[in-house]
């Protein structure tokens, strides 16, 4: 079992103030944790939540996602733990010894809010190593519909009907840039669009069966099926209210 190639596709960091990650921490993945249970890479996040749609709220968003890259970014010390941008230099990690081999560290942004109206986010993002956007989360942005809307924040049921004009162009820009369409925390409708217009399968990073629980943000016997037949992913996120009906609403 050594020498299974183990991936945890989705860890958001704390932010600000993230804790050092070389130590054992209090948090569920640190480095130590990493080596001792067997896992040997890991996609850390730049989480931005929702906020207010405007200029300033965007910008602010984008600022803290390319902080968040960079932090992420620096965690590797190309020895001890390696940084992989691309698909090549994730299976060269796992050519080199598990017990003793570095540590894989990649990075990802969840919430489409950090892209604002701006299509050249996506390109700079991928220079800074980002694997893949994560194109909603609770709350409705520029890009799509959420699967969980704030009512707080002004969302109705729907606001675009799925993926709006701006998010369809997106998705154009994130397969020109090679950041893979995340479709974790998106509505129905637009998880389906973004699965049909993207021309990279899209996958979905943290996720769980709607059949076996009903949480909003779970995909359905529809949406599998979809990712089925584009060659998409699934992985399934340990979060028990994800799992488990009687459990408390999760993220």
């Amino acid at each position: 079992m050594s020498d299974l190639p183990t991936l945890d596709t989705h860890i958001d960091i704390r932010w600000p103030n993230p804790p050092d990650p070389m130590a054992e921490t209090t948090m569920r993945v640190d480095f130590p944790k990493m080596r001792k249970g067997g896992l040997r890479a890991a996609v850390f996040v730049a989480y931005l939540p929702q906020g207010k749609r405007d200029a300033e709220g965007h910008a602010a968003a984008a600022e803290r996602a390319e902080a968040m890259l960079a932090h992420i970014r620096s965690r590797a010390d190309g020895k001890a733990r390696r940084f992989c941008a691309t698909a090549a230099e994730l299976a060269a990690l796992y050519e080199t010894d598990a017990a003793n081999g570095p540590l894989g560290v990649l990075s990802a942004v969840e919430n489409g809010y950090a892209m604002g109206r701006d299509l050249s986010a996506p390109a700079r993002w991928k220079a800074q190593g980002a694997c893949y956007l994560t194109l909603t989360h609770n709350g409705h942005n520029e890009i799509a519909d959420s699967a969980i809307p704030r009512a707080e924040l002004g969302d109705g049921p729907s606001e675009h009907n799925g993926l709006s004009t701006f998010g369809r162009e997106a998705i154009g820009a994130l397969n020109q840039a090679g950041v893979m369409v995340d479709i974790s925390h998106v509505a129905k409708p637009a998880m389906l669009q973004a699965a049909e217009l993207s021309r990279s399968p899209v996958l979905a990073t943290h996720a769980c069966c709607r059949a076996l629980c009903d949480h909003p943000r779970n995909l359905d016997d529809e949406q599998l099926d979809a990712l089925r037949q584009v060659g998409g992913l699934v992985q399934s996120t340990a979060v028990m209210s994800f799992l488990n009906t009687t459990s408390p609403t999760g993220r």
